[in-house]
């Protein structure tokens, strides 16, 4: 591999596709109780539909307008159909 200028060999160790799995199994980073909340199921499902962990893709307008760019058969029922 091609090594730039200031770039340090030990770089091409990095991006070896196993050492992110092998960091993440060395230090722990995921471990199943990461993910528990106090053992209770109903709990985690709760934060599931409750909390935003990412932004929205579409505001409400684009979102509206979205069946505008579907085929004619859908776009035609779609134009039919009640909010």
């Amino acid at each position: 591999m091609k090594q730039f200028p200031g770039e340090h060999p030990v770089c091409d160790i990095l991006r070896a596709p196993w050492l992110g799995l092998a960091l993440i199994l060395v230090f722990g980073v995921v471990s199943p109780t990461a993910f528990a909340v106090n053992g209770d199921p109903s709990a985690g499902l709760e934060k599931l539909l409750s909390r935003s962990y990412l932004p929205p893709d579409f505001d409400q307008e684009v979102f509206d307008d979205l069946w505008t760019t579907w085929e004619k058969p859908l776009k035609k029922k779609a134009s039919k159909a009640t909010v």
